[in-house]
This record gives C-alpha cells, structure tokens and sequence, in this order.
C-alpha cells in the first residue's frame, strides 16, 4: 500500500501544473477571504465564542472554505484519479497490483494527503494576513482548533467529490460535479433545520454556530467524518467498475 502512495506522490511530483493550480486556488481563497473581511468589516457573530476580532475573521475564513473544499476536491480527484481513464491506464494498474482495493485506498489516502496539505498551507497564509495586514494576535488554541476543523471536519464531503472522480469516466463531467455537490449542500441548509444542523455538523461551520465548545461534540464531529468516508470508499471499493 505505502509503496503505491509513494509511486503516486513521485508521479504528481512531474506535474508541475497540478501543484500550480493548488497554489493558485490557496491564493484566491485567501484573498478572496481577506477583501470580504476588509469590505464588509460590519461582520457580527451572536456566539460569545467568537467574539474577538481574530475568532471573527477565522470563523469567517471557515464559512467560506466550504466552496473551496469541493473545487480541491475536484482538482485532487481529476489529477489523481480521473487521470487514470484519460490515460487509459486503469486495466494496467489493476493487472500489476493485483488487488483493486488498495489501488482505489491509495489514491484516496494521496488525495487525501494532497487535501490536508493544502488546507494547511492555505491557513498559515490566512494566519500571516492575520499578522500583518489586520495585526491581530493569534489565538492559537483557537487557530488549532479551526485547523483541525478544516482538515477533518469535510472529509465526507470531500470523499463525495472524489468518488465522481471514481465512476464517471470523464473528468470534466466528475469535476462539474463538485458545482451539483455545492448547489445540494446550499439547498440542504435551506430545506429545513435538521439539515443544515447536518450542512453544519459535517463541515467546517461547526465553530461558526456554537455558544459554548464542547471536545467531546467536536472529536465526535471529526470521528463522523472519518467514518463516513471510510464508509464512502467501502462502497467505492465494492461498486467500482471500469
């Protein structure tokens, strides 16, 4: 398994386009994300939680990376996974591994990888914003607490991406499937409470919303997600076709 990861991270390392583009999206989420908080500095939050300026703006910033998740996720699954059938490279990698599971689990694990790489690196250059241009000082346990929000909070949606990437054969149609995936979540949060208490709980808007933080309702936040995308790539696994 562990060598399939490293082959995949050695092929996307020629591919300079493709970290390229990940950087570009990380730049126009960022400053996307500081023009709003500029222009529209009337931002209010009724959460106690939130009420310094430097939690506003994370908050903030954790609203807005909703969007941004699926487009990742899109641009992830097309250089990873749709690749393959563009290719037509799937029948070979199948016939030398021998094993179609840990061909499928290794590209989810590099996505994956790919996905927390990028939310990390989007995030410390919010926080240098943060720094320099709005000259707030960090909250660094909030700052912990947003960046596990952002790297575990969205894997099912995340996971939901990636699997377009997996059963539709052509990559543009698996990537205009992250436009269907955002116009769901915005009607879901629409349709009723319950679902966007769903939208909510398993996004990165959790902080968002809550009065008071409780660890116990954020890890099990964090452990839905990882379990549900463990759940989503079960059934990857069991229904992929070529």
């Amino acid at each position: 398994m562990w060598t399939l990861i490293k082959n995949e991270f050695k092929t996307k390392g020629s591919q300079p386009v493709f970290y390229i583009i990940l950087g570009i999206i990380s730049l126009l989420q960022v400053l996307m994300v500081t023009m709003m908080i500029k222009f529209f500095d009337t931002i209010t939050v009724n959460s106690p939680f939130l009420k310094a300026p430097f939690r506003v703006n994370n908050a903030f910033y954790l609203g807005r990376s909703l969007f941004f998740t699926v487009i990742v996720g899109a641009i992830i699954g097309y250089y990873i996974i749709s690749v393959e059938y563009k290719n037509n490279t799937w029948e070979m990698l199948l016939l030398g591994t021998g094993d179609k599971k840990k061909i499928l689990w290794s590209k989810f694990i590099t996505s994956t990888l790919y996905y927390w790489g990028y939310q990390v690196i989007a995030y410390i250059l919010f926080l240098i914003i943060q720094m320099t241009y709005f000259k707030l000082s960090v909250d660094w346990q909030f700052s912990m607490l947003a960046l596990l929000s952002l790297i575990f909070s969205s894997l099912i949606l995340f996971t939901l991406q990636l699997m377009a990437h997996y059963f539709i054969s052509n990559g543009t149609s698996a990537i205009t499937f992250a436009v269907v995936l955002i116009i769901l979540i915005i009607l879901m949060g629409r349709i009723s409470k319950f679902m966007s208490y769903v939208v909510v709980s398993l996004t990165s808007q959790y902080l968002l919303v809550i009065v008071q933080f409780n660890v116990m309702y954020f890890l099990g936040i964090i452990g839905l997600n990882i379990f549900g995308a463990i759940i989503l790539m079960l059934f990857v696994c069991k229904k992929f076709n070529l």
